[in-house]
């Protein structure tokens, strides 16, 4: 069991425009100031930055759920829309993580 500080952030990894690999890369460095000026761990940030490298593109309209916690991302799902709005990067404590989701 997982016990935080976590930062999460949800969304749109959407590749569907010719454009859609540098807008992704806008909004993940928009997302990434907003968890670390919340506090977010540099060593965190860097496992998330890394989950999102590695990724291959989303086909088509799609979202993505991150959580990492310690250096490790420990949560990392594509999601089958794009949230209907991208969920304000949260980094500090919440409610401990456990289960089958996770890794670690």
């Amino acid at each position: 069991m997982r016990e935080g500080p976590f930062a999460s952030v949800y969304f749109d990894s959407s590749h569907d425009t010719e454009d859609a690999a540098a807008r992704l890369d806008l909004r993940w460095r928009s997302l990434r100031k907003r968890l670390a000026d919340e506090g977010a761990e540099e060593r965190t940030l860097g496992a998330l930055d890394a989950a999102v490298a590695a990724a291959p593109p989303s086909e088509g309209r799609a979202g993505r759920a991150l959580v990492a916690e310690g250096g490790d991302v420990v949560l990392d799902e594509e999601l089958v829309e794009p949230p209907l709005r991208e969920v304000a990067p949260r980094a500090g404590r919440t409610s401990r993580i456990r289960g089958r989701c996770c890794r670690g």
